[in-house]
C-alpha cells in the first residue's frame, strides 16, 4: 500500500512546494507531541487563504481505496476550513469551475462534514458529525472506498493518528467526480488557522 508523507519532512521547510505561497507560513508545532515537524499557518490578514499541492501519485487513482489525512488547529473556535482533493490548484470551495471532495470543519455550525464540491460553494453534504469546538490540534482521515461499482466515503477524527475513530460514514456511494489532480486546504479569510502533516495511503 502506498503511502506518502507531508512535504515538511524535506529541507529547506518553507511553503513550497504548495502553490500560491503567499498568506500562509511555516508554524512550529508548539501543541501536541505529534507531528514532530512543522506546520503551515494562515497569515494575519483578511485576504483569502488557500494552498494546494499537484496530488501525489498514491492520490490519483479513483479506482482503488485511497484516503488522504491531516493535522489541522483553528486558532478561533468558530472558524472553519475545507481540506479538499479536486480538479484544479484553485481548491476554493467558492470558485466556479472547482469540483472534488472535502472534509469540512465548522466550528460555527459545530458540524465536521464531508462534502461534494461542486463549484460556486454549492456543495452536497455526503454525512456530518456533530462536533465540539474546540482550539485544539487535531488529526483527521477521510477515506474513499472502492468496492465493486461503488464508493463509499468516511471520515476518521482524533487528537493523533493512533486514537482517531470512525465519525462519518460509510456513506452512500458517490462518484461524481474522479479526477483527483490537487490535494489542498480552503481557510475562507480565516487567519492563524494551522494545517499540515498531510499523508496519502492507497
Amino acid at each position: 500500500m502506498p503511502l506518502v508523507g507531508p512535504q515538511l519532512l524535506k529541507s529547506p521547510r518553507n511553503v513550497y512546494p504548495f502553490q500560491p505561497v503567499s498568506n500562509f507560513h511555516v508554524q512550529a508545532n508548539i501543541w501536541t507531541a505529534e507531528p514532530t515537524h512543522p506546520l503551515y499557518e494562515g497569515d494575519l490578514n483578511a485576504n483569502a487563504k488557500y494552498i494546494s499541492h499537484p496530488m501525489f501519485d498514491a492520490g490519483m487513482n479513483a479506482g482503488v481505496t485511497t484516503g488522504w489525512g491531516c493535522y489541522w488547529r483553528l486558532p478561533v473556535a468558530t472558524d472553519d476550513f475545507y481540506f479538499m482533493i479536486g480538479n484544479q490548484a484553485i481548491l476554493q470551495q467558492a470558485d466556479a469551475n472547482v469540483r472534488g471532495y472535502a472534509a469540512h470543519v465548522d466550528g460555527t455550525a459545530s458540524l465536521i462534514t464531508i462534502e461534494r464540491i461542486d463549484g460556486n460553494a454549492t456543495n452536497t453534504d455526503l454525512g456530518a458529525y456533530a462536533w465540539t469546538p474546540d482550539t485544539n490540534l487535531h488529526c483527521m482521515f477521510l477515506t474513499r472506498e472502492v468496492s465493486g461499482a461503488n464508493r463509499f466515503w468516511r471520515l476518521y477524527y482524533g487528537s493523533s493518528i493512533d486514537s482517531m475513530t470512525l465519525i462519518i460514514g460509510p456513506t452512500a456511494t458517490d462518484a461524481t467526480y474522479v479526477q483527483f489532480y490537487h490535494l489542498g486546504t480552503d481557510h475562507l479569510t480565516h487567519d492563524r488557522i494551522v494545517w499540515g502533516g498531510e499523508w496519502i495511503s492507497s
